[in-house]
């Protein structure tokens, strides 16, 4: 995990979330949708995000500090309240990749 952690300092769950934001105006709340529905299609997903922290033992305020947010930013995340920004989630999927290659490398 040490090899994750590196590279993002130099840098069940079944269903899909659905988001609960509050909204200024309905604009607002037809433009959160259409970002919803376009970052399930590159797929990101709160619950297999949890579960990878989950499995590498890891802390919500160790996974914001490497990504550079707060603690209660990751439980948005995972809740799916919230959808990372593009710069974080280009980050996110990065160290996901990155984990499940250590997990798949040491047989687990």
């Amino acid at each position: 995990m040490q090899r994750a952690r590196d590279f993002l300092s130099l840098a069940e769950e079944d269903g899909k979330p659905e988001p609960v934001p509050k909204y200024q105006s309905p604009f607002e709340e037809a433009l959160e949708h259409i970002r919803y529905i376009v970052r399930l299609r590159v797929g990101f997903d709160p619950a297999r995000l949890r579960r990878i922290r989950d499995s590498v033992r890891m802390s919500r305020r160790e996974l914001a500090g490497l990504l550079g947010v707060e603690q209660g930013t990751i439980w948005q995340w995972e809740s799916g309240n919230v959808f990372p920004p593009d710069d974080r989630l280009s980050h996110i999927e990065a160290w996901i990749r990155m984990v499940e290659e250590e997990i798949e490398r040491a047989g687990g």
